[in-house]
C-alpha cells in the first residue's frame, strides 16, 4: 500500500499577497481571523484558505431584512438597516443585460478595522422594463420609510451577534492574558529587526501608549496585539520577520496554543449542548406535491459559482482595495432560470444556545484544557513566559494562564 503524505497547508494573509505556510504562524493568524471577527462584528467567515464570505442561511436573512434606501446614485442604491448591536450597511447595483434582461446585485458594505470589507450577497434577474427598479427594491426588500426594523429577520440576525457577544465574552480572559504577553515579547524582538522592525516600533508605540493611557478596561491587549500583527504585515510580513528570527514563531506559538484549546473545548461543549436538527417527515408516497406559479429569481452565490465574477474584497479608503478594481463590476454570463425560495422554505437560523459555565463543571473544563496531550510548552518559550509573567499571575499546570493581567504591570518604557 503506497505511503499518503499529508498535504502541506497554506493560508493567505487577508488584504495582503502573503501566503503563509509555516503549520505555527497559520494558527496564529487563524485566532486573529476570529478576533477580527468579533472585534469588528463582522457576520462572515474566513475559510481555511483564508477568503472571506458570509454562510448562505445569513445571506437569506440579509435578502430579507427591511433596508431604508439612504442615497440613489446613478444605477444604484444606498441603504441601511438598524439593528440591535450594529448598522447594517448595503449597496445594490443594477443594470440591463442582455435579451432584455434586467439584472440586479446586492452587496453587504462592513468595516474592517479603517477599511470597507464588499461581499456579494444575491443577484436578483428579472425582465427588463420601466416598473424594474420598483421589482428590485421589492426582491431585496428596500423602503423609502421604514418606522420599525425589527422583525423575525432582524432578530435572527441579532441572535448571531448575541452568540458572538457571549463567545467573545467565554473567551476574553485567556485571549487578553496572552495578548499582553505576545505584545511584550514581540516589542523586544522587534527592537533588534533592523529598519523594518524600527518602522513597526515606530507606529505602534505611539498608538499603544495612547490606548493604555485612555483606558483600563479588559480586552486593551487583545485589540493592541491586533493592531501590532497589522503593523507587522505591512511593514513586510510574518514570514520574512520569522525568517530572521525564529523566535517570532515561537512567541506566536505560546500564544496560540492555549487559546486554540480553550476554543477546541469551547466547541466540543457547544457541539454536546446543541439540539439535533430537526427531520420533516416524509410525505406518504402516491401523495401529489403541490406546486406554485413561478416568480422573479434570486441567486444566492454558493462555493464555485460561476454565476457572476463578483467576490469579496477590502475596498481601502481613498479609493483603492486590495484583490478587485475601484468600482464593484459584475460579468454576467447570461440570463438564469432559477425560482426565488417559497416563504416556507425560508427557514429562521436556529443559533446554538449559550453556553452555561456552572460551578461543578467549572474544574473539570479546566482540566480538559491543561491536561491535553501537546499542553507542554516549548521549554524556551515556557521560560520566558514564566520570567516576565511572574508579576502578571501565577501559571497553573502546564503554563495556561488564568490570572488577569493587571495594566501596571506593563512598562511603557519599553
Amino acid at each position: 500500500m503506497a505511503e499518503t503524505r499529508p498535504q502541506k497547508v497554506f493560508l493567505k494573509v487577508f488584504g495582503s499577497e502573503e501566503v503563509l505556510e509555516n503549520p505555527s504562524l497559520i494558527d496564529y493568524y487563524r485566532l486573529h481571523q476570529v478576533d477580527e471577527i468579533y472585534f469588528n462584528k463582522l457576520l462572515g467567515d474566513f475559510s481555511p484558505e483564508g477568503k472571506y464570505d458570509i454562510p448562505e442561511e445569513t445571506k437569506k436573512l440579509l435578502i430579507k431584512v427591511k433596508k431604508l434606501i439612504t442615497e440613489v446614485p446613478l444605477n444604484a442604491y444606498l441603504a441601511t438597516s438598524e439593528l440591535k448591536y450594529v448598522k447594517l450597511n448595503f449597496s445594490v447595483k443594477y443594470w440591463k443585460g442582455e435579451n432584455n434582461q434586467g439584472v440586479a446585485n446586492l452587496y453587504l458594505v462592513e468595516k474592517l478595522n479603517d477599511a470597507e470589507l464588499v461581499c456579494f450577497i444575491a443577484q436578483y434577474v428579472s425582465e427588463y422594463g420601466e416598473d424594474f427598479k420598483e421589482r428590485v427594491k421589492k426582491a431585496f426588500n428596500l423602503f423609502n420609510e421604514v418606522e420599525e426594523f425589527e422583525d423575525e429577520y432582524s432578530q435572527k440576525i441579532d441572535e448571531i451577534f448575541e452568540q458572538q457577544k457571549q463567545k467573545q465574552a467565554e473567551r476574553e480572559y485567556i485571549v487578553e492574558i496572552q495578548a499582553e504577553f505576545y505584545i511584550k515579547e514581540m516589542l523586544k524582538l522587534l527592537e533588534n529587526s533592523g529598519e523594518q522592525g524600527k518602522a513597526v516600533l515606530a507606529e505602534f508605540k505611539p498608538h499603544m501608549e495612547n490606548m493604555l493611557a485612555q483606558t483600563n478596561k479588559s480586552g486593551v491587549f487583545a485589540l493592541l496585539r491586533l493592531h501590532l500583527d497589522r503593523q507587522i504585515i505591512k511593514h513586510g510580513g510574518f514570514n520574512k520577520f520569522a525568517e530572521e528570527n525564529p523566535d517570532f514563531i515561537k512567541v506566536s506559538l505560546i500564544f496560540s496554543k492555549p487559546v486554540k484549546r480553550f476554543d477546541t473545548v469551547s466547541k466540543k461543549l457547544d457541539d454536546a449542548q446543541a439540539p439535533k436538527p430537526y427531520q420533516a417527515a416524509k410525505p406518504a408516497s402516491g401523495v401529489a406535491k403541490k406546486s406554485g406559479p413561478s416568480k422573479p429569481i434570486i441567486v444566492i452565490p454558493k462555493a464555485k459559482n460561476k454565476l457572476q465574477e463578483v467576490r469579496s474584497y477590502i475596498k481601502m479608503p481613498g479609493g483603492g482595495k486590495g484583490g478587485a478594481g475601484n468600482k464593484i463590476n459584475a460579468k454576467i454570463t447570461g440570463p438564469q432560470n432559477v425560482e426565488l425560495p417559497k416563504e416556507g422554505l425560508l427557514q429562521p437560523v436556529q443559533a446554538p444556545q449559550p453556553v452555561q459555565m456552572q460551578e461543578a463543571s467549572n474544574g473539570n473544563f479546566k482540566d480538559m484544557l491543561l491536561s491535553s496531550a501537546d499542553g507542554r510548552l516549548d521549554s524556551c518559550a515556557e521560560k520566558s513566559l514564566q520570567t516576565f509573567m511572574h508579576n502578571a499571575g501565577k501559571i497553573e499546570g502546564d503554563g495556561l494562564l488564568f490570572s488577569k493581567p493587571k495594566s501596571h504591570d506593563f512598562d511603557l518604557s519599553r
